[in-house]
């Protein structure tokens, strides 16, 4: 009877400790699924956040009721050939940029066709890797001044909001902007202008 009765305790100890087992093993797979979901759900609202304020800034770029300082953005949000910027210009602030230098602006435009000639996708998920390398690239088009194309006499230069000199050029009936032909010019409103050109300008050392 006595090796009968702890043969049972012995037999009801490896129950307890399988179930017991059972129990934090079950308890630790709960636990490591709701971390992961926790993560999986931190991404979420945070890809959520961005695009939240990707879409404030196209909205505020078609705002009627902008400052004048951001009022020249929207000639570029509404011209078709121009998304392509409009949606760069969004992804670095650039409204935030020039309402806080005020002032009347100069705005260099590429087409989309001359953002996909330079290899520069932009687009709400991927807006170009380096935002400090867009935004660099997009304040090369950008002068703090007023400008248009009766003020222009050949050789003019001006300074862009990434410290750069840009040049314009006059060749018979053609203009320039360094390299880009200016497709389309003064397109105006109380913030400034915008000049649509056919190439991206590219910042380097020597301008």
């Amino acid at each position: 009877m006595g090796l009968h009765r702890n043969y049972m305790l012995m037999t009801n100890k490896n129950h307890v400790l399988k179930r017991t087992f059972y129990a934090l093993f079950i308890l630790g797979f709960i636990s490591g699924t709701l971390g992961c979901n926790s993560k999986n759900e931190n991404k979420r609202l945070e890809t959520q956040a961005e695009n939240d304020s990707a879409d404030f800034s196209l909205s505020t770029l078609k705002n009627e009721q902008a400052t004048p300082e951001v009022a020249v953005l929207q000639l570029t949000a509404q011209h078709d050939s121009l998304q392509t910027f409009t949606t760069a210009a969004a992804a670095i602030d650039l409204h935030r940029i020039l309402d806080e230098a005020e002032g009347q602006f100069t705005i260099f435009a590429p087409t989309d066709q001359a953002f996909l000639e330079a290899g520069i996708d932009i687009n709400r998920e991927d807006t170009y890797g380096d935002n400090d390398k867009l935004k660099n690239i997009m304040l090369q088009h950008v002068v703090s001044q007023h400008t248009n194309s009766s003020t222009w006499t050949d050789e003019v230069m001006y300074n862009t909001l990434n410290s750069r000199v840009i040049t314009i050029k006059i060749d018979e009936d053609e203009d320039y902007v360094n390299e880009a032909q200016i497709l389309k010019k003064d397109l105006e409103n109380e913030g400034g202008t915008v000049h649509i050109i056919n190439k991206v300008l590219t910042p380097n050392t020597n301008n």
